[in-house]
């Protein structure tokens, strides 16, 4: 072997092998974070937690990550296979909850800022974050912060996003969508609880009622979501069948 073709070799292993690491740990992960969802699974099944409404973050179609409502047991399952982290609270725990974006509080305590154009909301509370948001095209962080009575764990944080990412992308559609639904069936449980003067009963009709009418106070926000999911159908980013199911989902048609 000549020196030409030893040097050659020697770039070539030096560009292929950290591919080929990448992709390794990649699966393994993937492996990883399987076997988490099944042991996460079997967690709720022992609990005998039966899922009624569940939001799910991360890329598209991904079950990896994900916030889930029992309203029998009046409890939350808080679920991410990657960290293998499952967290559970009570419904008459919760005293707020707020989307944060890019370390703005944009919606909290039943009332939205930016996100639904600045309206206020039925409820306690007043705007937060309007002017202050961010205009920029780009997001860096969105998540999820709950507020419980738990004094050992009062602030439990849900990050959806922790990386740049376009507002306009299909990912940053997908994760506000969960989080605006998980907002809005916390806000809901919360007046709820205030209707009934704090008891611990949560009829599920009655709640049902109220996500409808906390989910009304996004419309506008929808509205642009659709738009948004347009202009990638335009673009050549997603498929007529995608775009259509998509729309169907944010506006909770079957």
């Amino acid at each position: 072997m000549d020196a030409y073709t030893a040097k050659v070799l020697f770039i070539g292993l030096i560009v292929i092998l950290p591919i080929v690491w990448v992709l390794y740990i990649s699966k393994k992960g993937q492996v990883t974070s399987n076997a988490n969802a099944n042991k996460i699974l079997d967690k709720l099944e022992e609990r005998n937690f039966k899922s009624h409404k569940d939001y799910y973050f991360g890329i598209p179609e991904s079950k990896f990550r994900y916030i889930s409502f029992d309203l029998n047991r009046k409890e939350i399952a808080i679920a991410d296979a990657h960290k293998n982290t499952l967290k559970f609270i009570n419904f008459n725990q919760i005293i707020d909850c707020e989307i944060i974006e890019d370390n703005t509080t944009i919606m909290k305590g039943g009332v939205g800022s930016a996100i639904i154009g600045g309206m206020l909301a039925e409820g306690d509370g007043a705007i937060v974050g309007a002017g202050t948001r961010s205009t920029s095209g780009i997001v860096k962080n969105l998540a999820l912060r709950i507020i419980t009575k738990d004094i050992s764990d009062s602030m439990v944080m849900f990050t959806a996003i922790n990386f740049d990412i376009k507002r306009d992308h299909i990912i940053y559609i997908n994760n506000m969508e969960s989080a605006q639904g998980v907002y809005s069936t916390i806000i809901s449980i919360i007046n709820s609880g205030k209707t009934e003067n704090q008891s611990n009963s949560v009829d599920t009709g009655k709640l049902n009622n109220v996500v409808r009418v906390v989910g009304s106070k996004i419309s506008e926000s929808l509205s642009d979501q659709i738009k948004e999911l347009a202009k990638l159908k335009d673009e050549g980013l997603i498929t007529e069948e995608e775009f259509t199911k998509k729309k169907k989902r944010i506006l909770n048609i079957d």
